[in-house]
């Protein structure tokens, strides 16, 4: 008899109803500015390599694909939690904002929960973005977080994988809108009223970084480092105002490579948004 619990647990292996216990784990969020923590309606100086003073009013962004890097360098994917507003299938956003002054709205939103199994983990990777089944899907009827209107463009362009709002101040006093709106360009379509089939300009970095916790650590993400060689009160006639990821935008030229993108002639160097901090 002190054989059974032991011949149940082998039957349930090999039935496949004994797997590898999974744990909860909260991969966590935080924004800043110029090093400092993000602050909606704050003036940030020294962004740009101006120094112009800023003031924000949106940070958002999706992520997918959501993995942690075990001790033996394997990439383990994270199952997200569903039945939530901010995540869906494989998709999550993450929402910087407070939710008062110039940032009102739902947020914040920092954290991405779900599960992994048991293990020791020493590193995340994430995709910034939306995958391209769902990045071109009627975002009208789709479901919570891809139904948020300001983080869609167009049926055929998809989604704003990243949004950066910044009022910056110009040496004559000026108030200049600097955007910063990361998503696909260069999506043919598959025929009159039909969505994109490819996308020349994919502008979704998977992101690797080393040394997570998930335990301990979080994620901060700083567009300051994305604008060191931008000026960010520079108004160009015929072009939008900041970087929309057009690759003909001169504007985008030094912003794109620094998150790991190639851009025109430009190749993609380390992305420099994301970083792990204790």
């Amino acid at each position: 008899m002190r054989y059974l619990p032991l011949l149940s647990l082998l039957i349930a292996t090999v039935s496949g109803t004994a797997l590898a216990a999974d744990r909860p784990v909260t991969i966590r969020f935080a924004g800043a500015l110029g090093g400092t923590p993000f602050a909606c309606g704050q003036p940030t100086p020294g962004i740009g390599k101006t120094g112009a003073t800023v003031v924000a009013s949106d940070f958002r962004f999706y992520v997918s694909g959501l993995a942690l890097v075990n001790e033996a360098g394997k990439e383990v994917p994270v199952a997200l939690d569903q039945g939530t507003p901010w995540q869906h299938a494989d998709v999550a956003l993450v929402d910087l904002r407070q939710g008062t002054g110039p940032c009102a709205g739902p947020g914040p939103r920092t954290e991405v929960t779900g599960h992994v199994p048991e293990g020791h983990y020493k590193g995340v990777r994430f995709t910034m973005g939306v995958p391209f089944a769902l990045n071109h899907a009627d975002a009208t009827v789709a479901p919570a977080p891809l139904n948020v209107a300001a983080m869609f463009w167009t049926w055929q362009m998809g989604y704003k994988f990243l949004k950066v709002d910044l009022t910056a101040t110009t040496p004559e006093e000026r108030r200049v809108l600097f955007a910063l709106h990361i998503g696909s360009t260069g999506c043919g379509t598959g025929g009159p009223g039909q969505p994109p089939v490819s996308c020349s300009n994919p502008n979704s970095p998977r992101i690797d970084l080393a040394d997570f916790d998930p335990d301990r650590d979080q994620v901060v993400a700083d567009p300051a480092a994305l604008l060191t060689d931008s000026d960010v009160t520079e108004t160009i006639q015929g072009t939008a105002p900041g970087c929309m990821s057009a690759p003909t935008d001169p504007k985008c030229l030094p912003i794109l490579p620094k998150l790991g993108l190639p851009i025109g002639n430009h190749p993609a160097e380390a992305q420099r948004l994301f970083q792990v901090a204790r």
